[in-house]
């Protein structure tokens, strides 16, 4: 999801974790749409259990993660729980992507979620205003632990 063949170390890294394959392939086309307006332009990572979206989260250093609750292996709340022992050691935000009842979302919440994008109620303004948001803040999160460290 990069400019043509600039260079993409300095776009904005999203991580979508998604067991079903057409969610994913419909927030391939929404991500496709918001790059080709220059609405968000990103690199795009993809994992479909939990496993892998654990292991991507340590390869990938994204900025920001869209991550399923349920999912085979590790369901979000475990990818969620494993984010926290690294938070600190990768300054970025977590935002769980799902369709989760009330309960979930309080869960989610009280165990470091930042938001959340309904499956079903996709608006386009409203989720890439949102993911906009989101990828600001992860920035100012990323600027901020590297003014820390260079202290």
């Amino acid at each position: 999801m990069a400019n043509g063949g600039s260079d993409n170390s300095q776009l904005p890294k999203i991580l979508i974790a998604e067991d079903n394959e057409q969610t994913m392939n419909l927030m391939f086309r929404y991500f496709s749409k918001a790059n080709e307006r220059g609405d968000i332009v990103c690199e795009l990572h993809k994992a479909f259990d939990g496993e892998e979206t654990i292991r991507k989260i340590e390869e990938e250093l994204p900025d920001l993660i869209l991550c399923d609750i349920e999912m085979p292996k590790k369901n979000g709340f475990d990818v969620l729980e494993h984010f926290n022992t690294v938070r600190d050691t990768i300054p970025y935000i977590f935002f769980a992507f799902c369709s989760a009842s009330q309960d979930e979302r309080i869960k989610a919440f009280k165990m470091g979620a930042m938001g959340f994008i309904s499956k079903t109620k996709i608006d386009y303004y409203v989720t890439t205003l949102q993911i906009q948001a989101w990828l600001r803040l992860a920035s100012l999160e990323r600027l901020k632990s590297s003014s820390l460290s260079k202290s």
